[in-house]
């Protein structure tokens, strides 16, 4: 991932004065990529409040944006959670996340699709 941060984001020939650590794979993480993708949780979260828009979300093709936001939010946190300098990002992140699990729980609650993992036995069946 390190080694790729020149695709997305080339570096920018340094002027005198300018601070080259404004260009590291952290700082673009801190700086870009973590508002991004917790703005993008927070408004899939506001879009789950029903079970019809959930389901619209589900055939949306912006679906996928969701499962990547997901991944890329939870990968950070795995990676940079301990940091210091991520604290904020990190629970900005862990709080979206939870609020869209939260509110995507509860749009489906009622349906039939929710399961409450409740563990049957043999003798219920």
């Amino acid at each position: 991932l390190h080694q790729n941060v020149n695709l997305f984001f080339p570096p920018q020939e340094e002027t005198e004065g300018q601070n080259t650590k404004s260009n590291t794979f952290p700082s673009l993480l801190q700086n870009h990529a973590c508002p991004l993708v917790a703005t993008t949780l927070l408004s899939f979260s506001s879009s789950t409040s029903s079970s019809s828009s959930l389901s619209s979300a589900h055939t949306n093709s912006s679906f996928p944006v969701l499962v990547r936001s997901v991944q890329l939010s939870s990968t950070i946190i795995t990676h940079y959670g301990t940091s210091p300098t991520f604290h904020g990002e990190c629970h900005v992140l862990l709080m979206s996340l939870v609020r869209f699990i939260k509110n995507a729980t509860e749009a489906i609650r009622d349906t039939e699709y929710f399961e409450d993992g409740y563990i049957y036995t043999e003798g219920e069946d």
